[in-house]
Formats: structure tokens, sequence, C-alpha cells
């Protein structure tokens, strides 16, 4: 039997603190839209040796939109929230199996909202069922847990035999409405972290692209209309950093045609994914339809925001946050769209990189690839001594 288990007093915190009343022990990021670099370059901050896979393009494994990747056990597992299913590719993108089990019977989903690998099982969150559901590596399912009287949820990770779940939206009961929790998978019992208030019924829905960053044995966590990230560990979970903009920051509910206001472009409306590496918390949000980073400096507690992401030894391939994986020490970017690869390798851009063997895996990997080609990847791996 499953047990809920409620800490009142970090519910205390969490509804002060999304209060935005004054919380003089955290860390503050402070952000300043207006002062933006015009480019970050990861050159530095990542290790010569990186890979480029062309995932292979056949009818069984068309990806239309590539949501989430992770590198295990030499595998890609790449999954594509559109079509509802997590396909396997080999470590030269070779397509393995998929897991493609919509439906409503006992070893199906709804919805693949999210997916963590852990050893060589896959656990599968199923947003609208509101379930977890493990496969292993013959992708039978061996173990099912339903959280529909708990939370759904929409992102998860996997640190400390614990899996961290995320909602997007939980502002439809009265009480009860859990945005961040904790699923113990050897006892089976969830730990409710983050509520959050009932929502109007006007408010808008406001999905954001990623809500957790797991790094080592702690999983970093934010949520709409909050300014505060907050930091678990195991069953425990407390603020972290506080999140401050300078200007035109307006993080609140409002009807969705506020929000979509031509007038009101400028206001940046929360925060869209974070991320976290050895030295840095990565926040994205949009300005005027621009996705942008604030990078923050964990050791110096300085932050600084970039337009975009480039690697100059690339080239300047540009990284698209909104599209890139971090994972310890491991950046995967996904390109659904290819024109940015090519361009940036075509036209005899190619002979310009100094490294032979550089030129010859993208020669192999770009030959024959079309716009109809499934997308390609590109891992790096963190130097020691990186910035980032």
């Amino acid at each position: 039997m499953s047990t809920r288990i409620l800490f009142l007093g970090i519910s205390f915190i969490v509804l002060s603190s999304c209060a935005r009343e004054s919380v003089t022990t955290l860390r503050e990021i402070r952000i300043n839209p207006s002062k933006v670099d015009s480019v970050y370059d990861i050159a530095n901050d990542v290790e010569p040796a990186w890979d480029i896979v062309a995932l292979e393009t056949k009818d069984e494994c068309l990806i239309s939109s590539v949501s989430k990747v992770v590198y295990r056990n030499n595998i890609y597992y790449v999954l594509d929230r559109k079509i509802n299913a997590l396909f396997l590719f080999d470590s030269a993108g070779k397509f393995l199996s998929k897991i493609n089990k919509r439906g409503r019977g006992p070893d199906e989903y709804s919805d693949a909202s999210a997916f963590v690998v852990v050893g060589k099982n896959i656990w599968i969150s199923d947003g609208n069922m509101r379930s977890l559901i493990c496969y292993d590596e013959n992708l039978e399912m061996i173990d099912r847990f339903n959280t529909w009287e708990i939370m759904g949820a929409d992102h998860i990770e996997y640190a400390n035999e614990t899996i961290y779940m995320a909602n997007n939206w939980t502002g439809w009961k009265d009480e009860g409405n859990i945005a961040f929790g904790a699923y113990d998978v050897a006892s089976k019992q969830v730990t409710e972290f983050v509520h959050t208030p009932r929502r109007g019924d006007d408010v808008a829905r406001m999905r954001k692209q990623g809500q957790l960053s797991q790094l080592g044995d702690t999983c970093l966590f934010y949520h709409a209309f909050c300014d505060t990230i907050f930091q678990a560990y195991g069953d425990t979970c407390t603020p972290a950093y506080k999140v401050i903009f300078s200007e035109r920051y307006e993080d609140i509910p409002l009807p969705i045609e506020k929000i979509l206001d031509p007038d009101t472009k400028h206001i940046i409306r929360g925060l869209e994914d974070i991320d976290q590496t050895r030295n840095t918390v990565l926040i994205g949000y949009f300005e005027s339809d621009f996705f942008v980073s604030a990078l923050y400096d964990k050791k110096t507690g300085t932050c600084q925001v970039y337009r975009k992401i480039i690697n100059s030894n690339l080239n300047n391939l540009p990284i698209y946050r909104y599209n890139t994986f971090f994972d310890g020490d491991q950046i995967i970017s996904a390109y659904d769209n290819l024109e940015p690869v090519v361009n940036a390798f075509a036209y005899g851009k190619l002979n310009e990189l100094k490294n032979e063997s550089d030129k010859e895996k993208i020669r192999s990997a770009l030959t024959g690839l079309t716009s109809y080609s499934n997308p390609v990847l590109i891992r790096f791996k963190l130097r020691e001594d990186s910035k980032l």
C-alpha cells in the first residue's frame, strides 16, 4: 500500500516564498534582462572529443519532435511527446526498439509525459492517468504505481532511489494541489513537497519546458507564479534560490488574453526551464518571443544573460537551450531541424575545421540526410575545469 507523507513545515515555507515575502537565507539569482551579451561560447568548457549521431530514419522510428534525450548503457533514449513514444537507438544512431504502448491496458499509458532511465529499466510518467510505469530492458512492464489521488507528473528525474515529480498545473482543486513530490522506489511512498493554492477558472495554464534539474543526489525544482527554486535530497526539500529580475518581470496568474496581449510582449512571464552543472545554474526564459539564457555562477553569485550559445570550435554551431539536455557532465543537443548543422559544416565550411577526425565523423553522419531525416544529436562532455 502506498503512503502519502505531508511536510507541513516545508509547505509553510513554500507558500510564504511564493507570496514573495522576504527570505534572507536564500541565494539570490539577480537577472538584469536589459544587460544581455550576444553570445556564450562553450568551446573551452567541453572536452575536445565529442560525438555526432544521425538517428536512423525508417517508418518504424520516425520522430516528429525531440522532447528529451538521455544517453545510458550506450543507448540514446529519445522521447517524442507528440506521438507518445520512446525510441531507443544505439551509440551509432541505429534504431533498436521503442515503447509505443498508448492505451488503457495494464502496461499502457495515455500520455508519455516524461521518462528516466534507472540502470537498464525505464520509468515513464503518464501525466494524464497519473501513473509511473516501469519497463525492463526488454521493454516489458515490471512495475506500476498509481498517483491518481496524489499528483500527476509532467516532468520526472531520478536520484538517490527517488523519482522526483513535477506538475505543470495544479490549481484546479481547493486544496492538495501538489506541484512537486518524490516517489521512493523501494518503499513506494510519495513525499509531498510543494503545494500551490487554487487558481481561478480563467487563469491560463502555463506549461513549462523543464521544471526539474537533477545533479548527483539532488534535484532543483521551480514552478509558475513563484520566484523560488527549491532543492530536494531524498525525502527533504528546502528553498535554495530566489530569482530576482531587475525589470519587466511579472509572473502572476492571468487570463490567456492578457498574456497574449501584443502590448505586453516585453513583459517576462516567468521562467521557462532550468538546468544545472557543477558550477552553474542555467535559467531559460522568453523575452519578446526570443528564448534567452541566464547563467548563474554558483561560486561568485553573479549572473549574466546571453542571447545565444555556440561552439566556436565547430564553426560557431548554435546550441539551442530549449533542445539541449544536461545530464551530469554530458550535454546533448538535438536538432529536429537539420539546417543549423548543415549550415555550420556545408559549402566548404567543413574544411575550416582543423581536426581531421572531426571532419570525417561529420561527413559520415551528414551524408545522405534530407529535410525528412530523423534528428541529429551532438553530445559533448564538460571539462573538469569548465566554467559552465
